[in-house]
């Protein structure tokens, strides 16, 4: 089996945590089964995550006051600081058995920054990686975060695209802490237009297959 055996899951809109519990599910499936690997693409309601590392202070409102206006907070246990998830947003989760390929965890981050950033440019919106801070950048602002948990040779968490969404629950945020710095998303950069949200995901999943397979076993 390859990695153009991992099928892309397209989930639609799904609870956070809910989709958390298919991600450990599917990670452990891959793992004691020795598969490829699965895709899921998927919306999350608004919801604040906190990674590993996350500090509480970088969330900007009382998790009271965010659950009054329909926002959870939720620690996690993926890589990075804090972000947010709201409708609009392409999230990818790769759950990958990277026995099948030998990349470690920083190719792998690479390739998927690769991957976001080889589709923004067919979008016409040229793009970059910050040495210092994961994810990708036009400018001094996000287009794309990233937090992955890597564990026994696979993965699980993944990447966020700014696609159509409003950015209305970062407003809430430092966004992975860092300050000075800001998000945007595809649609505005597209001024105005939005993309779809299906087509972009099975987009930036095939390139990620094929970076992959630049790495053969």
């Amino acid at each position: 089996m390859t990695q153009a055996d991992c099928p892309l899951m397209h989930l639609g809109t799904m609870d956070y945590e809910e989709c958390l519990l298919l991600q450990k599910s599917l990670h452990q499936k891959v793992v004691e089964e020795d598969l490829p690997g699965y895709f899921l693409s998927v919306e999350h309601p608004p919801v604040i995550t906190l990674g590993n590392h996350g500090d509480k202070n970088s969330v900007l409102a009382s998790q009271d006051y965010l659950s009054k206006i329909g926002i959870q907070v939720v620690p996690t246990d993926r890589g990075g600081d804090v972000t947010a998830h709201e409708p609009g947003q392409l999230v990818l989760y790769p759950i990958l058995n990277l026995a099948h390929h030998p990349v470690g965890p920083r190719l792998f981050v690479e390739i998927i920054q690769k991957a976001v950033i080889e589709w923004l440019a067919a979008q016409k919106i040229q793009a970059d990686t910050d040495s210092k801070n994961p994810g990708v950048w036009v400018g001094h602002q996000k287009v794309c975060a990233l937090g992955i948990r890597f564990k026994k040779r696979a993965t699980y968490h993944g990447l966020a695209i700014n696609l159509n969404n409003t950015l209305e629950t970062f407003q809430w945020i430092v966004p992975c802490g860092l300050q000075g710095k800001g998000v945007v998303s595809v649609k505005q950069l597209k001024r105005g237009q939005p993309l779809d949200l299906t087509q972009a995901a099975t987009e930036i999943t095939h390139s990620i297959k094929s970076l992959l397979r630049g790495y053969p076993t």
